[in-house]
């Protein structure tokens, strides 16, 4: 799912459009406000390949359109090889 910023809420907060993702499960666009500190570049998210003990973002069970901070507690992920992960 990729995002991109619409508008800069205040010195710490924008709003960012999610687009939709058919592998992924999502269908609709959606907007969530979302700290600067929770924000990173995508380039750099797919030079890390996810371990057990990684901090990320992930959606939550009760409404998946909402992402959340996460630890993950097992598996590994090949960024550059995942077939889910939408790119622009």
């Amino acid at each position: 799912m990729n995002g991109r910023y619409l508008l800069q809420i205040s010195n710490d907060r924008f709003l960012v459009e999610f687009s939709p993702c058919e592998r992924g499960g999502f269908n609709e666009t959606s907007y969530q406000e979302t700290f600067v500190f929770d924000i990173v570049q995508v380039n750099d998210a797919r030079r890390h390949s996810i371990m057990k003990g990684d901090k990320v973002l992930a959606p939550l069970e009760d409404n998946p359109a909402v992402y959340a901070p996460a630890t993950a507690i097992e598996g590994q992920e090949g960024r550059e090889s995942s077939p889910g992960m939408c790119s622009t």
